[in-house]
């Protein structure tokens, strides 16, 4: 203002009307007052009017209004200038007035508190500014935290106070960005998760750091994130209960099995052997005037055979052997236990195709990479036991595909026939000849699994069970096809 006074005295100063110029002074405040306060309209009115009252100096003497014209022109484009300094210095004022009305709402309004915090060079840090939300997160005034600079270090839960401080002095070691999550206990005494997250906003000449932050209260993120913890720790403690189950059920159910197999082997078995073997004898010992068995001359038959009760007989007792045999084999399957789920099944395919005269052609496409436990394989081997069974006995299939899988964190099972199909409508315990449905899904449900059929008459059955599994890692399944005795029945084990 000074130095626009001076210039002005400088130009006009040595005129008749204007001497000295400082009186100018009043009405350059005047103008740049009425331009802040009313706009520039008010400003240069007030110059208008009020420059031309001054007295001009002619001589050192006063001269009343003698150049108001000439004196108005002037004072007009001095009033120009100052009030429209003085506009925009309103205009400026008013929009720092509405920033600061937006940053406080703003620091008010939103649920993180922000902060200021100062970090001199040997490390030790004060809050300068902490926003109110704080109070409502702790309990504590962010007076009290900006006038205690160890509040912070007094309130740090102490299974979490190491690792924070040690995150605190790296981040203004290496000036990287500060985020944390960590407990702080309130002023009611219980803790409350905090999100801090502060980036470095200034360095000072001494090395001091200005850090600029938000504190956010993620208690209820946190509790919920703890509770799925502890949920999913149940469930995995569940699953191994349900596996420890699993394995005991099995292996009841297949010592079981096994007892009944040696019961089989030494009762039954060792007195129709026995009986067999006292029936080869006797037809060894022909009664007079007959050949024995083997010993027969040309053109006579032998007696034994040319008795057809006892030939009948014979049969009857070999033909009971193989099947109580076999049964053994199906109750204890060795490939099971030492071999690998796929090759199990293709051995039961194997002894069903002898069984059953119209047994489908049937293949396996095995794509596990490895093998579950024994009693996973276990409950497969019987679902799939089960729906080949009833594939052989009532579908009148011309193929039966079997698949095995790994999916979903376990195995699926597959089995699908081109065969005569059923109304699931009917349920699961006997549809149209189909019976153990329900005896297979409680089989898989026990295993922690599923398994569902679907079936149109007349276009095929699809029985699937999936178990969860753990697969062991193993050599890949390779193709090893493989033709059981009387039909033609292609076991083919394929890689995934």
């Amino acid at each position: 203002m000074l130095g626009v006074l001076y210039a002005i005295e400088r130009l006009v100063g040595g005129s008749e009307m204007f001497s000295p110029a400082w009186l100018l002074l009043p009405v350059l405040v005047a103008a740049v007052w009425f331009g802040f306060r009313g706009g520039m309209v008010a400003g240069l009115v007030a110059s208008a009017l009020a420059g031309p009252l001054l007295p001009t100096f002619e001589g050192g003497e006063p001269q009343l209004l003698s150049a108001w014209l000439s004196r108005s022109v002037v004072f007009v484009g001095i009033g120009i200038l100052t009030a429209a300094a003085g506009a925009r210095m309103r205009r400026v004022y008013g929009e720092l007035a509405e920033a600061e009305s937006h940053y406080r709402a703003l620091v008010e309004e939103t649920p993180a508190a922000a902060y200021l915090e100062r970090v001199d060079p040997a490390g030790s840090s004060t809050f300068t500014f902490v926003g109110p939300r704080i109070e409502e997160m702790t309990g504590f005034p962010a007076e009290r935290w900006v006038r205690e600079p160890d509040l912070w270090d007094r309130l740090l839960h102490p299974e979490d106070a190491d690792r924070v401080r040690a995150a605190d002095a790296h981040a203004n070691a290496t000036h990287a960005r500060f985020r944390e999550e960590y407990r702080i206990r309130g002023a009611a005494g219980t803790y409350a998760w905090i999100q801090d997250e502060s980036v470095l906003s200034d360095v000072e000449m001494d090395g001091t750091q200005i850090w600029r932050g938000l504190l956010a209260d993620v208690t209820e993120r946190k509790q919920a994130e703890i509770a799925a913890a502890e949920a999913a720790e149940r469930v995995r403690s569940l699953g191994e209960e349900r596996r420890r189950l699993l394995a005991a059920l099995v292996d009841a159910q297949e010592q079981e099995r096994r007892r009944l197999a040696e019961a089989v082997h030494d009762g039954p078995v060792q007195v129709l052997s026995a009986l067999a073997l006292r029936l080869d004898i006797q037809r060894m010992q022909a009664p007079a005037g007959q050949a024995p068995a083997g010993q027969a001359p040309a053109g006579q038959v032998p007696w034994g055979e040319a008795d057809p009760t006892m030939h009948k007989l014979t049969e009857e007792v070999h033909r009971s052997i193989g099947a109580l045999r076999g049964l053994m084999v199906e109750l204890r399957p060795q490939t099971l236990e030492h071999g690998s789920l796929g090759e199990a099944i293709r051995e039961h395919l194997d002894r069903r195709s002898v069984q059953f005269v119209d047994f489908p052609e049937a293949r396996v496409v095995d794509g596990l990479r490895g093998q579950p436990d024994l009693p996973t394989r276990t409950v497969l081997f019987r679902i799939a036991q089960e729906a080949i069974t009833n594939v052989a006995k009532h579908a009148h299939a011309g193929e039966l595909v079997i698949r095995l899988e790994q999916t979903g964190g376990g195995v699926l099972l597959s089995v699908r026939d081109d065969g005569a199909g059923f109304d699931t409508a009917f349920g699961d315990h006997t549809v149209l000849g189909h019976i153990g449905l329900a005896a297979m899904r409680e089989r898989a449900e026990a295993a922690g699994g599923w398994c569902r059929v679907e079936s149109v008459p007349g276009h095929g059955t699809k029985l699937e069970a999936w178990v969860p599994a753990d697969v062991e890692g193993g050599p890949e399944a390779g193709a090893t096809p493989a033709t059981g005795p009387g039909d033609q029945v292609a076991g083919e084990i394929e890689s995934a």
